[in-house]
């Protein structure tokens, strides 16, 4: 005895939108054994996601399903995983993560990286390495005598001083009274000019920042907070208007002030489907009522409200956001892609 059943796929884009038309297809399998099906089908430009949905010509009944697979496929031919074995590979590019090649033949190397633990002991390469032009061997003659080729030109290195530029000293760069000094300590007051600056460290009185990448940012007085954020894109099933659906948490160290708090999520419903939704602190519900309604099979609607929670506690606080069907709804609705934010304020 066999029964029909039908695979659909839904295409989605980056905000959750179907795109028009999608794939489905109808075929019969023999009841109480696994069945092997195998659809092949093209995904639009511009599809970020996936929906699946299976179903039955029969009314009642249980249907499993198991090792559902997504697998591309080039030119209409299926490749498996590990398929491919080569003594020779001929390809314009072969591009992987790692590779060992045993005797290598290689026309033009562009490394990125070369370890000096790689190299033989006993290579001699010194003769065919040029460093701007001159030949490492020079180089290392040179640096027997160093001082011979920087006197040589207008920097000179003398008994007791650094002559620059001729008769330019560093005695010509001090301050009146010495006060000029790096020890560690401190550098003379409006002598420093930099487009760049690398340190641990900076205290200043005031300090204007064109473009700033701060990793931790701390303000005197917490007057400007970093929100904390969290996105759950699983699917969220309503089945009924009793229990609720846990949809998105976050947690925010408060710091004593009102905390603002924003939601957004995707729903849609398997027919006139209405959901609510509500804000819980801690465990606690602080505010309820959040409603929408789709009114079509597989209609989405995009849900946001903002609320301002009051209580100024303070320490770690655990912010959720559940969901469920309204008392009046006929059908099941889901919600998916669901985003919570929380920032305070300090003014």
């Amino acid at each position: 005895m066999t029964f029909a059943s039908r695979i659909i796929v839904r295409f989605l884009d980056d905000t959750g939108a179907q795109f028009s038309g999608g794939y489905n297809s109808w075929q019969s399998v023999d009841l109480g054994t696994w069945s092997q099906r195998t659809e092949s089908f093209t995904v639009p430009a511009g599809c970020v996601s996936i929906e699946l949905r299976i179903n039955s010509d029969h009314a009642t009944g249980d249907v499993y399903l198991d090792d559902i697979t997504f697998r591309r496929i080039v030119d209409g031919v299926f490749i498996a995983d590990g398929a491919i074995t080569a003594g020779k590979l001929s390809s314009g590019e072969v591009i992987t993560e790692t590779a060992q090649i045993k005797d290598a033949i290689i026309t033009n190397a562009k490394i990125s990286d070369l370890s000096a633990a790689k190299i033989n002991a006993g290579t001699a390469l010194a003769g065919s390495i040029t460093v701007s032009g001159t030949a490492l061997s020079d180089i290392e003659t040179r640096a027997d005598d160093p001082a011979a080729r920087i006197n040589g030109k207008s920097t000179e290195i003398l008994p007791g001083k650094i002559v620059i530029s001729g008769g330019t000293t560093l005695a010509d760069w001090r301050k009146s009274g010495d006060v000029t000094k790096i020890d560690g300590g401190s550098i003379s007051a409006n002598t420093v000019t930099a487009t760049q600056m690398t340190t641990g460290t900076i205290t200043a009185a005031s300090g204007i920042i064109a473009n700033a990448a701060v990793e931790t940012l701390k303000i005197a007085g917490n007057a400007v907070t970093i929100p904390v954020y969290a996105q759950d894109n699983s699917i969220k099933n309503f089945a009924n208007a009793v229990d609720w659906i846990d949809c998105v948490s976050l947690t925010i160290n408060r710091d004593g002030y009102s905390t603002a708090l924003q939601f957004t999520s995707q729903v849609d419903g398997f027919g006139s489907a209405g959901m609510t939704f509500r804000i819980l602190r801690s465990g606690t519900e602080i505010q309820a009522g959040f409603n929408v309604w789709c009114h079509n099979l597989g209609e989405q609607q995009c849900i946001a409200f903002s609320y301002l929670d009051g209580n100024t506690g303070t320490g770690s606080t655990a912010y959720k956001v559940q969901g469920r069907l309204l008392g009046t709804s006929p059908y099941n609705g889901r919600a998916f892609k669901s985003y919570l934010s929380a920032h305070q304020f300090k003014r």
